[in-house]
């Protein structure tokens, strides 16, 4: 009788469980069989391109972070262009490294739109290879198939351990928030209750999709002001030309685009949109690292975007989390320009 009564508070602790986690938690889903993802986001990522980098090259490709992964809509283009498209993107990953491992896999895409940002113009020996080599062991591979099929009885079962303690995460990250003077909650809460946005994810085009379901609270936009902020206030040391990881990212540049003109591939360099306020001070103080872009790339007649030209106060777009990560609604429009332009310029 004992271990019947266990079953049974157990069957309706998982009740309660799901019931919380599908209700109010934010964690990663996927469009792949409307199921749950099984994994935190960022390692999901790693392993779609980490797959995509030994297969034959997608028509078009869209080289850069997680700002790629938020703007792009490879769907869009493809159905535009009629071409096949994908993101070679990867979270907190400078242009540098991207191009250093486009090279090392050899892998290049007919028509390349490289996303360049202040923030990440310098490379790191972090992220020089093992970014995008990461693969699941057997193990985690088995259980990625099982949850896949069965995550949507229990889903809490199935939740990520970082996300899984979500009453210890939630402390845990206000007591961080107010030692950094911080607003408590932000774009990585983990309860979507204090958010505007759900996140869901393209595996097969690597496009995050972060769909608006109401109005910004008073507590969000806070959070995003600071954020921004802080942004902003990190961008000069994140964007030293006289640094040597600068100087490298230039060199990475210059070797880049001679293999990629050996490869009789189109190349175009982009700004994507930002908050009107970053923009301005990116103007102001690192003008020189979007001039040296510019400079090299005439060499081969390969041309630069400014996407917040079109994108502008007149046609503004909606951001979430720091002014430089767009909703789904923006993705379609900034999408849309891109694939009309692969269609009349390139």
């Amino acid at each position: 009788m004992s271990v019947l009564y266990f079953f049974l508070f157990f069957f309706f602790y998982l009740l309660i469980r799901n019931f919380i986690f599908t209700k109010y938690y934010i964690y990663p889903k996927t469009n792949y069989k409307g199921t749950l993802s099984t994994i935190i986001e960022e390692d999901v990522v790693r392993e779609i391109v980490a797959k995509k980098f030994t297969e034959t090259p997608s028509d078009i490709g869209f080289i850069g972070n997680s700002h790629i992964l938020d703007a792009i809509n490879p769907s869009i283009i493809t159905k535009e262009t009629k071409l096949s498209c994908f993101n070679y993107a990867h979270y907190y990953i400078s242009f540098s490294n991207s191009l250093r491992v486009l090279m090392d896999s050899n892998c290049y895409p007919k028509i390349m739109f490289v996303d360049v940002s202040t923030r990440y113009s310098m490379f790191s020996e972090h992220y020089a290879r093992a970014d995008y080599k990461s693969k699941p062991g057997p193990a985690k591979a088995f259980l990625r198939k099982l949850s896949n099929k069965i995550s949507f009885l229990f889903p809490s079962l199935f939740v990520p351990s970082p996300y899984v303690n979500f009453l210890y995460r939630g402390i845990k990250k206000i007591k961080e928030a107010r030692k950094r003077n911080l607003p408590v909650f932000s774009r990585y809460s983990p309860f979507s209750a204090f958010v505007s946005y759900q996140w869901s994810l393209n595996i097969t085009t690597n496009h995050r999709i972060a769909n608006t379901f109401r109005k910004k609270r008073l507590q969000e936009r806070l959070s995003e002001t600071k954020n921004l902020r802080k942004a902003i206030q990190v961008t000069p040391s994140l964007c030293d030309q006289h640094h040597e990881m600068y100087k490298k990212s230039m060199q990475i540049l210059d070797e880049f685009l001679i293999k990629a003109s050996q490869a009789k591939s189109k190349v175009v360099f982009m700004r994507l949109p930002l908050d009107q306020r970053l923009i301005f001070f990116e103007n102001k103080h690192c003008p020189y690292f979007f001039e040296d872009i510019k400079r090299k790339l005439a060499r081969y007649e390969y041309n630069f975007i400014d996407l917040n030209i079109p994108f502008n106060k007149e046609n503004p777009l909606n951001f979430y989390s720091d002014g430089q990560h767009l909703t789904e609604d923006s993705s379609v429009k900034v999408s849309t320009y891109l694939a009309t332009y692969i269609n009349t310029q390139l």
